[in-house]
This record gives C-alpha cells, structure tokens and sequence, in this order.
C-alpha cells in the first residue's frame, strides 16, 4: 500500500495506531523520511509508552540531519520522559556528546535501579569510547541480564561466544533492541579476548571507525543513516574473530558477495593476509573501492566487480534500491523489463577459471555470503575445493534453506569437517588433515 493511500486511510480513521505505524514504515522504507518523521511523532503522542516509536523517530530525524530537533525531544538533561535513555544512545550513535554522561547515568541508575535501560546505555557509551575491558562489560551485560526479562538468557562471564549467541538469538525472538546494545558488547569482548588493545565502534564526522586489537578501520557514509549497519558491528558475526585469528600474513582469503565490506577489510588489518573480494553489485563495487584507499589497504586488498557462478558469461540482476550496503539481489531474465527496480548486467565468472587464467592467486580460505547462490558458487569452485591449499571455508547459509543439506554434504565429502560458527546460518568448516 502506497504513503498516500495510507493517508488517506488515517483521515477515516484518525489516530489509528495500526495506521500511523505503517505509514511511518512505509515512508521510511521508500525513503520518504518526513512522511515517515510526521507518522512517528503522530505515533509516539497516541501510543506513549511505546519505546520503538520514539526510537524509530529519532532515527529519522537523524537521518534527516535534524540533530537539533532529535535532542529537544529526547535530550536526558533537560526533559525527564521516561524514554531519555534512547535518547542518550541516539545521541551517542551520531556522535553527539552528552556532557557529564558518566555522572548523569550514575545518578539514574541509582535513582532507578529497576530500570535497566540506564545500565544499557552506559554499555553503549563504553563499547562507543572504547573505554571498557571484558570484565567491566562482562559485569554490567550480567547486571542488565538480571533486570531484563523473565525469559532473557543466562550469561556465561568465561565464554563471550556462547553469551553472544544467547543474546543475539533472544533479539531475534523479542526484537528488543537491548539485546543487541548487550550482544554488540559481548562480541566486542570476542574480538578483545582474540586481539587485546582499543576495540570500539562509533560514527564521527561523516564516517564510522571500527576499532580492533589496537588498530582502526574507517568507513565513509553518504548520510548518518548508514551507520545503522555498522552501530552493532561485533554482534554481527562474533566467531569471525576467532577464524582471523588462525589466518598468516602469507595467506590468502577470497571474499565471495564482498559488499561495502568491513569484512574484507578486517582480515587483511588484523593478519596482514591478501583478500580478493567480489562485489557485483556497481554502487557497492564502488564503496568497496572507496573504503579499500580510505584505509590505505590497496596493496593488501583486491576488489573485482565479477559475480562467482558455475559458469563464465553475463547475467542481469536487480536490486531493492540504489544505496551502498544493498544485498538480497536476484538474477532475472536479460530480456524482461517490466520491473521498475534498479539492475545491472554483470560479468559472471567460475572461481576455478579465475585461479586457471593466473587473475586469482589459489586460496587458503574462503568466506561466501551470496544470499541463496551459495550452490553455484561451489559449483563454480569444484578444483579449488579439492586443493588442499584451501583450508577452511565461512558460509552463509539460512537453517531453512532447502539446498543446506545437500551443500553440507558436499564439503563434506571433499574432506571438510564443518560446525555452526555462531549464528545458525553461519557455517566454518576446515579440511581434516
């Protein structure tokens, strides 16, 4: 249903909070982002003590780049609603500061000590400043896990992995935003535990500074907006830190549906090995490029504007919408127009004919993230599966997907052990010796 219909359902049915709620996702999911402002302002006076529509409003208005407005409705100092927390954190994101944050939040947490969202944003505010070691998050994630709810998991303070995964499969049951501020936490010990030093991630003067073992990477932004993919960065992939940490300077890793991608750019800082990341997607392709100069990795990372498949040629594929970060696109029939989203025409190459014709070095390593073509990737792969070069293998695959088990199969029958790595869809295997 389009914005303008749901106006006019509203107009029937004034304040409808069912109506208000989704014209705003609506608006904002066609980028209509004062639509989507004026719905969840309407939103948050019917329905008060919902928590997700302040949220939700808030992030507007900063993706708006109305900084001033989202502070006079949320500021923690100056109004005392009963949603500042939020409104702390959003500040926090975007790179605001909260003057005296630390004593303010002492001062709620102890004037509120049923009220956990206080110990959450201090949380935040650590893991954004970079100013915590696993303990102290350890300590403050088990406190929050303590005043949350009564089916929030238990916390395992010896094992961050398994803590991570808890919290992170709780959001997906609850999507309470809390878990993920705790998750991101956890994860952020996870990197810690594997590579000591300042770990944080936060957004700063139009780009994001993830920072791991002591070291940092940047990613530029075209709107603030963007940050959301990257705000709970270690809760992402927890284990992924654990993989890197087994990679040598020598080795090589192929990055299969490489994105924007923190991910490539992270192994070859951390371990000092070669990445070649495919990004078939032009608008992606083009960030890809950008972020590898930013963080001056041009002679550690590789990126080709090429599709793996089990065959060499062309293919046309479409997407949702023309933003960086974009993925779930699909392949379509070259000869159809009646789609009105954006599409490309991509080259399509085998991983094997690349490593053939000298374009790609051989493997130690391989991370494919590809959403539903895992299959014929592999397919396309077939000789470099079986060199035992090639030692261990990150894949993405959804528990639901009806091609898993065969593609399990597969790998482990070309002499793969694999094992799930954090989430469910996230899948390691390693080549037994």
């Amino acid at each position: 249903m389009s914005v303008e219909a749901l106006k006019r359902d509203l107009v029937q049915r004034p304040g409808d909070a069912a109506i208000l709620g989704k014209l705003a996702r609506v608006a904002r999911a066609h980028a209509e982002h004062e639509a989507a402002a004026w719905a969840y302002r309407l939103l948050c006076v019917v329905t008060p003590g919902d928590r997700n529509a302040w949220w939700s409003f808030v992030s507007v208005l900063n993706s708006l780049g109305r900084f001033d407005d989202a502070s006079r409705y949320l500021d923690p100092v100056r109004h005392s609603d009963r949603f500042n927390p939020y409104g702390i954190l959003e500040r926090l994101n975007f790179g605001g500061e909260c003057p005296d944050l630390r004593a303010l939040l002492r001062k709620r947490i102890v004037e509120y000590p049923s009220d956990i969202r206080y110990l959450v944003v201090l949380v935040r505010y650590l893991t954004h400043k970079g100013q915590a070691d696993p303990g102290c998050l350890v300590e403050l994630v088990k406190r929050c896990g303590a005043g949350a709810r009564a089916d929030a998991p238990v916390l395992d303070g010896e094992n961050f992995l398994k803590s991570s995964v808890a919290l992170k499969r709780h959001f997906a049951a609850t999507r309470d935003f809390q878990n993920l501020v705790l998750c991101n936490a956890m994860g952020m010990c996870c990197a810690l535990e594997r590579f000591p030093g300042l770990a944080r991630n936060r957004y700063s003067e139009g780009e994001v500074e993830i920072s791991v073992g002591g070291q940092s990477m940047y990613f530029q932004l075209e709107e603030p907006s963007g940050f959301r993919a990257f705000e709970n960065f270690f809760a992402y992939e927890p284990s992924l830190f654990e993989w890197i940490k087994g990679f040598r300077d020598t080795d090589v890793l192929i990055d299969v549906g490489a994105n924007i991608e923190k991910f490539s750019i992270l192994p070859a800082m951390l371990s000092g090995c070669r990445v070649i990341g495919f990004e078939p997607i032009g608008v992606n392709y083009r960030t890809l490029m950008a972020n590898i100069r930013r963080n001056h990795l041009n002679d550690r990372v590789t990126a080709l504007n090429v599709a793996l498949s089990d065959e060499d040629g062309w293919a046309r594929i479409e997407f949702p919408q023309e933003t960086p970060g974009i993925a779930n696109a699909s392949i379509v029939e070259r000869s159809s127009d009646a789609s009105t989203m954006p599409r490309e025409d991509i080259r399509k190459r085998k991983l094997d004919s690349l490593i053939a014709d000298g374009t790609v070095p051989q493997p130690n390593h391989v991370k494919i993230d590809v959403d539903g073509y895992e299959a014929e990737v592999l397919a396309g792969m077939a000789r470099t599966l079986a060199d035992p070069r090639l030692v261990s293998i990150r894949i993405e695959i959804k528990p639901r997907d009806p091609r898993r088990p065969a593609l399990v199969t597969r790998l482990t029958e070309m002499g793969f052990r694999g094992a799930v790595a954090d989430d469910l869809k996230n899948l390691v295997f390693h080549r037994q010796r």
